[in-house]
């Protein structure tokens, strides 16, 4: 018998309210504490070399507007594998742990590192996390790829 839906965990980071999308995964986020942003740019520059992607790259551009994907993993447990160190450290800059129930009608890829699945169809089970310690500011989240492919994709990132 197919199942009928999927628990899926993200980390995302709240917007602004009366912005066009209320939570953002770190990577696309463009609102972030100014640690967060630097936290985030050391891992997505470690994580372009580390971490599978999509076996679609052009997947998230056939999904616009309100069938926008997201990206989460199969359990949490999996997502503080994906995230490892950076998850306590974006924790503590105000990115929250979201449970989705996710229809399979909206699992658009299911592998073993990551589920992409059409966000509006999914329903939020849980949302845990708290307040950034510091404001939100906009982010340079349009700006890091070119950042990181003029760095040639590394950083020399050390946690704290």
């Amino acid at each position: 018998m197919p199942r009928e839906s999927m628990s899926v965990w993200r980390l995302e980071f709240p917007q602004p309210p009366g912005w066009r999308v209320e939570w953002l995964g770190p990577y696309t986020s463009h609102w972030l504490t100014a640690e967060a942003e630097e936290i985030v740019r050391y891992m997505e520059a470690e994580h372009r070399v580390t971490h599978p992607h999509p076996r679609d790259p052009g997947i998230f551009e056939s999904y616009p507007g309100d069938d926008r994907l997201s990206c989460g993993c199969a359990s949490r447990s999996l997502l503080e594998q994906w995230f490892g160190d950076y998850l306590p450290r974006l924790l503590a800059q105000g990115a929250h742990v979201t449970h989705y129930s996710v229809p399979a009608a909206a699992v658009v890829e299911d592998s073993p590192e990551q589920v992409l699945f059409i966000t509006r169809m999914a329903t939020v089970v849980e949302r845990t996390g708290h307040e950034a310690p510091t404001p939100m500011i906009r982010s340079s989240a349009g700006s890091r790829t070119s950042i990181i492919a003029a760095s040639g994709g590394t950083y020399d990132f050390e946690a704290s």
